[in-house]
């Protein structure tokens, strides 16, 4: 899974705070996800608590918005990048092509 692979080249002092950021990040009509939800420090968690959250478009947005705000940005743009290929582009929203 993309996102996963993506946290896991992340090295614990970045995910540690990849997970400080997400807890600031409202995307859409949906709060942030709350920080407790996020301690646990396992990668599958967090993805699978973003995907519960915010749907497969609205993880890679987050993710990418994340990253950046960390400024790891050539890590946001190949994420970007990567799930655009597979034929999504972003419009408010990922949006299959």
């Amino acid at each position: 899974m993309l996102l996963l692979e993506t946290l896991e080249d992340l090295g614990d002092a970045d995910f540690t705070k990849f997970k400080f950021y997400l807890g600031m990040i409202i995307f859409g009509d949906r709060d942030p996800i709350a920080t407790s939800r996020l301690e646990s420090g396992n990668r599958h968690d967090a993805v699978s608590e973003m995907m519960a959250v915010h749907g497969a478009d609205g993880a890679v947005a987050v993710t990418v918005a994340a990253l950046k705000m960390m400024k790891i940005n050539s890590v946001a743009e190949e994420l970007e990048k990567t799930y655009t290929g597979a034929g999504y582009f972003f419009c408010g929203g990922w949006r299959k092509l």
